[in-house]
């Protein structure tokens, strides 16, 4: 906990760890969909690129953003390897779901969990939201309805 205003710590040591060494960081992928990440209010900006042939065979990302939006959209382009489109949209639900209902509960052992902490701050939810919201609206995810939440 932050003692100054007993708010919980923003910087998890996983998500510090994650930003200084980022999983799928790389921008020479000659990618099947090259999906654009920007938050306008911050300047955050990513690149994710994808290959899908029945699953996502290929991630990467590459751009500049702050450590929150920097460790999300890794740990999002680390987890999307090898998912069928539909299981994969719906990981991108929940997540954002996650983050935007205050009364969602997550397991302990999700890997989502170091990011609950970016809820206390108003500001920061939209950084750790960025990859995952753009993926969303964007091909090859936006071309089909969830079953599970339509």
């Amino acid at each position: 906990m932050d003692r100054l205003n007993d708010k919980p710590e923003l910087y998890h040591p996983d998500i510090l760890a994650a930003a200084r060494n980022p999983a799928r960081w790389r921008m020479e992928h000659d990618a099947q969909y090259i999906i654009k990440a920007y938050n306008p209010v911050c300047g955050d900006k990513f690149e994710i690129r994808l290959d899908v042939d029945g699953v996502i065979t290929d991630t990467s990302f590459f751009g500049y953003g702050c450590v929150v939006s920097k460790a999300s959209t890794a740990l999002l382009t680390e987890m999307l390897l090898s998912m069928h489109l539909e299981e994969a949209r719906e990981m991108l639900v929940q997540y954002v779901t996650m983050m935007t209902d205050e009364k969602y509960e997550l397991q302990s052992d999700s890997s989502f969990l170091p990011f609950m902490n970016a809820r206390t701050y108003p500001g920061r939810i939209q950084c750790a939201l960025l990859g995952w919201e753009s993926l969303l609206k964007n091909e090859p995810f936006n071309s089909f309805k969830s079953t599970s939440h339509g």
